[in-house]
């Protein structure tokens, strides 16, 4: 996998668990559970382009 395309993908992660975390008909554990995803993805984001700007210094 190309790692340029990573970050775009969990944005996309992102944003489709946004839109499920809103449905009023989730339990509060499945919030729970939505939210402690999101804080994980918004971390993979963050090492993911840590990680590209390495790549981009380096090249």
């Amino acid at each position: 996998m190309n790692p340029f395309l990573i970050i775009p993908e969990l944005k996309e992660m992102l944003n489709k668990i946004e839109l499920f975390s809103k449905r009023e008909c989730l339990t509060s554990t499945h919030r729970d559970l939505y939210l402690d995803l999101k804080v994980t993805l918004k971390t993979l984001i963050s090492i993911e382009k840590g990680k590209e700007d390495e790549r981009r210094n380096i090249a």
